[in-house]
């Protein structure tokens, strides 16, 4: 992976860079869109039912370029008890036809789908960096080449619903352009219904923890 950091004022210079970088992936590289690439990802926190705090992480990772589009969401959550102790990490994909993943501008990102088996909806609102004058160019041989947008994104608040509830939580929005490779969906299927620990059960509800 080869970084560059660029002063804004030399984006044509960059852009030239990354063009020539372009140059320099193997004739056996695979990337199939070129546009704009979303890579949005914050967390909440949730107390389970039995107990434990949760931290629920998401990842919106999305193309909006030619000729190929898509978006896939990842979802993980982690249970932590009192003493910091933590168990496994339960990390899933799912992937988003078109009419569940909206970007009104570069610094918003909002997603409704389906997760075992109830409604999530997840949307990012950044606060661009007014400070921000460079940009990072990234060549990830052999399938991307890459430019960060430092006139949008950065930290971000973050809206989940999910597990029969909302909560409100952080996170970061970037935006880059360039050469990649669409992302697909991989790992174990998405379970079929709410886990256990989330399940409202005989009074006990999961909950939003600060």
């Amino acid at each position: 992976m080869l970084r560059v950091r660029l002063n804004r004022r030399r984006l044509l210079v960059g852009a030239s860079i990354v063009a020539a970088a372009a140059g320099m992936l193997p004739a056996s590289a695979n990337p199939n869109a070129v546009g704009q690439y979303h890579d949005d990802v914050g967390s909440i926190v949730v107390r389970g039912i039995d107990g434990l705090t949760y931290q629920v992480s998401f990842e919106l990772r999305a193309s909006t370029g030619q000729p190929t589009q898509s978006a896939v969401l990842g979802v993980s959550y982690q249970g932590c008890k009192r003493s910091g102790k933590c168990g496994y990490t339960y990390s899933y994909q799912v992937k988003l036809p078109a009419s569940a993943f909206s970007a009104p501008s570069a610094n918003v990102a909002s997603v409704t789908t389906t997760f075992a088996g109830s409604r999530v909806a997840i949307s990012w609102t950044a606060t661009p960096s007014t400070n921000n004058t460079s940009i990072n160019g990234t060549v990830e041989v052999p399938d991307n080449v890459l430019v960060s947008d430092p006139t949008s994104g950065g930290p971000a608040k973050l809206t989940a619903t999910i597990f029969g509830i909302t909560c409100g939580g952080s996170g970061t929005v970037s935006n880059y352009l360039g050469v990649f490779t669409a992302p697909t969906a991989g790992g174990p299927p998405a379970p079929a219904a709410t886990p256990k620990q989330f399940k409202a059960s005989k009074g006990h509800r999961p909950s939003c923890q600060s």
